[in-house]
């Protein structure tokens, strides 16, 4: 049995497939990842491109990386975009505000449960249990006939994009052989409710913005699954018959924007755009702690810019209360029992006091690829204690050793202050992530 993060690794047989088209080593990557993808799978995500013996230089979302490569393509001088991303598993939409070289991503959302493979699905129990009701056998449990009519499905969703019906064969006994004719229309009806609940982000989006879809500039498809005509109908129709841009290969446009964000953080001026580009990302769930009655106190809400820093102040339940529990929440529920555990820890030796009386800090900051790092400060006792996710891990001690550039005297309200100052300059606070790493690595 592998960990996900040991069998993401596996796929990064990419890495040796681009040192052989490059023909040099490749030690430094940019990933795109799902928007809606939390902080676990983010973190996953970079524990699997170490383990690959990659340095990421930035997690990018895949909405964004279509935005980057929409500019190269199209010379957008400043527009609002909607990058709607769907994909075989998961829908992503992202509105981003383009402006000369920056790209600010407004809000995004999505749905981890819907995506091409769902349509699949809902083919393949039709004609199974067709396949039941015609022969009387049921095929579920015939490995080579399931994996053979999967791989015929996918294809026939595929052919049933630019053609009005095919034709599937299932062989599950020799000699014997059911042919069935699937049409576009009959997949349009098993899977209308899926096509409805595409749109969902999309308004999220809107909402969370403010925007209205009459103010949406370009409408940008992204994934395999908006080939599927029903899908681009859908998204057509909401935007009141907006035309939808497919300025690059569905399939590579991603992997296409990626590159160019590479490109950017290595000063690589070779990518066709002359001029400063500079991408503003948001935190796509809301992060927060449990306090009374389990109820979620959210710290750093959805869409708010990253990297980012926020405090939160709290307090003891009990008189003489030693210890506090902090547990750390991901989601939107009102309560944490609706969201998802981060994880939890104590801090200890805190001062002793009547209840409600001790004031604690509890910090939160979100890097450029939106990992966590939390931490808490008792202020009567100046006792804390700093939770780094591993990504920050290396670098954290890289730079512990370099006291002499920033000296150790840094206490955690000079850390606030300094961060307040620049958290409304965008810019000037993603060219000082580094710094600030290196400044929490003195705890």
């Amino acid at each position: 049995m592998f960990a996900p993060e040991e069998i993401s690794a596996m796929a990064y047989k990419m890495k040796e497939i681009a040192e052989e088209y490059l023909n040099r080593t490749v030690e430094k990557a940019v990933i795109a990842v799902p928007a809606y993808f939390n902080h676990a799978q983010r973190q996953a995500t970079k524990d699997a491109a170490t383990i690959a013996g990659l340095d990421v230089l930035r997690i990018i979302t895949e909405p964004t990386a279509a935005a980057l490569a929409f500019k190269l393509n199209k010379k957008v001088i400043e527009k609002t975009v909607l990058a709607f991303s769907f994909g075989g598993g998961s829908v992503d939409v992202s509105l981003l505000s383009i402006d000369q070289g920056v790209f600010e991503v407004v809000a995004t959302s999505g749905d981890p449960n819907i995506g091409g493979e769902d349509f699949d699905e809902r083919m393949m129990n039709f004609l199974l249990e067709k396949y039941k009701n015609t022969t009387g056998r049921d095929i579920r449990f015939n490995t080579h006939v399931m994996q053979k009519l999967r791989r015929d499905i996918e294809r026939a969703k595929r052919t049933l994009s630019y053609r009005y019906e095919t034709e599937i064969e299932i062989k599950a006994v020799e000699n014997v052989e059911v042919s069935y004719t699937l049409t576009r229309f009959l997949f349009e009806k098993l899977n209308m409710d899926l096509f409805n609940s595409t749109l969902n982000p999309i308004k999220q989006v809107l909402k969370d913005s403010n925007t209205k879809a009459s103010d949406v500039d370009e409408v940008i498809l992204v994934g395999g699954s908006t080939l599927i005509p029903k899908v681009q109908q859908f998204v057509k129709e909401f935007f009141c018959g907006k035309e939808l841009n497919r300025v690059v290969n569905l399939d590579v446009s991603v992997a296409f924007g990626a590159a160019v964000q590479g490109a950017l953080l290595s000063g690589d001026n070779n990518i066709g755009y002359h001029g400063n580009m500079l991408v503003l990302d948001v935190n796509p769930l809301s992060l927060g702690i449990e306090t009374d009655s389990g109820d979620m106190t959210k710290i750093i809400p959805r869409n708010s810019m990253i990297p980012t820093l926020k405090k939160e102040t709290v307090t003891t339940n009990h008189d003489f209360q030693e210890t506090v529990t902090i547990n750390v929440y991901e989601g939107e529920g009102s309560k944490v029992k609706n969201n998802q555990l981060l994880g939890k820890f104590d801090l200890t030796g805190i001062q002793t006091a009547l209840k409600g009386e001790p004031n604690i800090d509890v910090i939160f900051v979100i890097d450029v690829d939106s990992i966590l790092t939390v931490s808490t400060v008792d202020r009567g006792t100046n006792n804390s204690i700093w939770i780094v996710g591993s990504s920050l891990i290396k670098r954290a001690e890289q730079y512990a050793s370099m006291s002499s550039e920033f000296g150790t005297d840094f206490s955690l309200p000079d850390i606030v202050m300094a961060f307040k100052k620049f958290e409304k300059k965008s810019m000037v606070v993603v060219m000082r992530t580094d710094t600030l790493i290196r400044v929490l690595a003195q705890f």
